[in-house]
């Protein structure tokens, strides 16, 4: 709506103060969404394909805070995944 109800001059002004993060957050946000929707039309279940896609985003963001933000993997961190991967290796079976 701001787009819409604000001069060009404006809107290129607000656009300008825009950082990277927010573009990516909503990148990310989509591309998460269409590989739902992916996940469902090739034919997963939605409870199984939304625990492997949750605890794979988890696993990702631990090494992504990791790398880029300086987080701590702590043995806590690193047992969580060891019992989150069990868990996706009887969900398999």
């Amino acid at each position: 709506i701001f787009i819409f109800s604000q001069s060009r001059e404006a809107v290129s002004l607000e656009l300008s103060k825009l950082n990277w993060t927010a573009p990516t957050l909503g990148l990310a946000v989509v591309a998460l969404e269409v590989g739902y929707i992916l996940t469902y039309r090739a034919g997963w279940k939605i409870n199984t394909a939304s625990l492997v896609t949750n605890i794979a985003l988890a696993i990702l963001l631990l090494f992504i805070g990791f790398l880029f933000y300086g987080e701590p993997i702590t043995g806590r961190k690193l047992l969580g995944v060891v019992i989150c991967c069990i868990g996706l290796f009887f969900l398999i079976k």
